[in-house]
């Protein structure tokens, strides 16, 4: 039993140090990786070492929490996810200017290990780099899948589905005595899916 404790003890009397030191020379690695690059720093909130704003994202929902923080800090604000740092846009002036005038610098995606897998080795247009392989792409899917000929070809579908939805919400309405609650999340999904699946099988996932 001493032998156990003083095994523990040594242990403890080993980490703390270790620990003491380990924190600030983390701090300061992360600190001089935010002073070199060329251009200055986006202004973001006080945020906790090795952790970052993940303590700011708990509150739900989501984007009032990044609209607060836009109101407090201006459009274009840092956050810190972890060792990650994430640029948050908010104006529609800046983000036309990310996504247009500068989509070549913001084209270029993380290539994170689960992405690899869910994206057949980053080979969707949303998880593969700026290239030629991205442009060819893009440009297949501006033609045959997002052209003003193809919407309109599947514009009765949308209205179908559109239509069958507020039915369904009707009867529930009716069922309910006039009144009733409704998940509208959840509604709206799968009226995506029965659309999507009409479009691709000539079918439904429910009863319209």
């Amino acid at each position: 039993m001493d032998v156990a404790l003083s095994t523990i003890v040594g242990a403890i009397a080993l980490f703390i140090p270790a620990l003491l030191t380990l924190v600030p020379l983390l701090t300061l690695v992360q600190k001089t990786q935010q002073h070199t690059g060329h251009n200055p720093p986006s202004p973001e909130p006080r945020a906790i070492p090795h952790v970052g704003h993940l303590h700011l994202l708990i509150k739900k929902p989501l984007h009032r929490t990044l609209a607060h923080l836009a109101d407090r800090h201006g459009d274009v604000l840092g956050l810190r996810f972890g060792c990650t740092r994430v640029a948050v846009v908010s104006s529609a002036s800046v983000t036309q200017e990310c996504l247009v005038a500068l989509d070549t610098s913001f084209g270029n995606r993380p290539r994170l290990p689960s992405a690899k897998i869910l994206s057949y080795d980053w080979s969707t247009m949303g998880h593969s780099n700026c290239g030629a392989y991205w442009r060819q792409v893009r440009r297949t899917t501006s033609t045959e899948f997002s052209s003003v000929e193809r919407v309109q070809h599947f514009a009765d579908v949308h209205e179908q589905e559109a239509r069958a939805m507020a039915r369904r919400l009707c009867h529930v309405a009716i069922a309910s005595g006039g009144r009733a609650l409704v998940d509208v999340k959840s509604r709206l999904w799968e009226m995506l899916m029965n659309g999507l699946l009409d479009m691709l099988f000539k079918r439904t996932s429910s009863r319209r």
